[in-house]
């Protein structure tokens, strides 16, 4: 009996599973939203005709929306605006794939990741909002938002993914994360607006040309990048390794005396909470030429 039980559980999750990912037909909200009612949530899956405008509503039927679908905005080339709600803890990956159109992006919702490609090519798009819940911000989230000139990334934000904002041309401040662990490789490549960057003490891992540097097939660094940040970060040690300016403060350092050691691959830092490792930033990558998605 305790067998038949289990195995109808199984049976039960893998049937929801079904319907909730399956191809069944959405229903539409307003004439513009397609949506399905999934485990007594509504999920957004598409749109119809050619909205500019789109307020994610937080209920639809009833039910909390709490998912914005992969692919559900892919090439809606009149979207201008989108604001999702508080409700929404999921926007699925390329969601806003090439919305050349959208200018402006406000993200209320409880989400903790920018999934891959989410707002991918939207060259429009001057004005992003994230919420305080984010934790990771995924590669090429925001690849080619040429128009973005600001952004500031909530302090809960504790990753940024490869070419997460690269060829952002027009962003000329950015405000990182205090609690920021990792920038990954080439996360803000060719954004040649930008001359300095603030390097929080929390990072501890920069990668391959992570920041600072322009060219496509040959990368060279940005002259008079400036890194800022403290004496004891590794935003000095990044900028020392590759030849950029570093202005620092000495906030901190009463706190705790690091010293830093640079071998193969890693970096070593002896600090009063004894040895830490830290992911070093000298190693050979190939530089992506180009990136393709297809719905």
């Amino acid at each position: 009996m305790k067998k038949n039980r289990m195995f109808a559980a199984v049976i039960s999750a893998v049937l929801s599973a079904a319907l909730c990912n399956g191809p069944a037909s959405a229903d539409t909200y307003c004439e513009t939203l397609n949506y399905i009612i999934c485990n007594d949530k509504a999920v957004i899956t598409g749109f119809e005709g050619e909205p500019e405008i789109i307020c994610i509503p937080e209920f639809i039927d009833g039910k909390p929306v709490s998912e914005i679908r992969e692919n559900a905005f892919y090439r809606c080339k009149s979207l201008e605006k989108v604001i999702i709600p508080e409700s929404v803890e999921k926007v699925g990956h390329h969601a806003f794939y090439e919305c050349s159109s959208l200018e402006t992006a406000i993200i209320e919702g409880s989400i903790n990741t920018v999934e891959e490609g989410s707002f991918f090519n939207c060259s429009s798009m001057k004005t992003v909002e994230l919420p305080d819940t984010l934790k990771s911000i995924e590669k090429y989230a925001f690849y080619n938002c040429s128009s973005i000139r600001s952004i500031d990334i909530p302090d809960s934000t504790a990753r940024i993914g490869e070419y997460a904002f690269a060829d952002c041309k027009m962003l000329e401040d950015i405000k990182l994360s205090e609690n920021l662990y990792e920038i990954n490789d080439f996360a803000f490549l060719r954004c040649s607006s930008l001359r300095s960057i603030n390097i929080p003490d929390s990072t501890i891992s920069v990668g391959n040309f992570a920041v600072g540097y322009e060219g496509d097939g040959s990368l060279v660094p940005m002259g008079s990048f400036v890194i800022n940040g403290s004496e004891n970060s590794l935003g000095k040690a990044y900028a020392d390794e590759n030849g950029m300016t570093f202005s620092g403060s000495k906030k901190n350092q009463e706190k705790t005396e690091r010293t830093f050691s640079v071998v193969p691959m890693v970096m070593v830092i002896i600090s009063g909470m004894g040895l830490m490792f830290f992911k070093w930033t000298h190693k050979i990558i190939s530089l992506e030429s180009s990136y393709e998605y297809e719905q």
